[in-house]
């Protein structure tokens, strides 16, 4: 899995890994963005979810 941290990639093994020693939460985004009324989707070329409210 990666993600952007400020700015910086940040790859994990498993969406579940730690990466480093500080407390974190990790939520599922599609959902609680969908929830709240927005659109998500994939842009597969630039490797980036897009998140856009309605």
């Amino acid at each position: 899995m990666q993600a952007r941290r400020n700015h910086k990639r940040n790859t994990r093994k498993t969406a579940g890994s730690r990466a480093s020693d500080k407390p974190e939460t990790l939520i599922p985004l599609r959902f609680v963005a969908q929830a709240m009324g927005a659109s998500v989707r994939w842009d597969g070329k630039n490797q980036q979810v897009l998140i856009a409210t309605k």
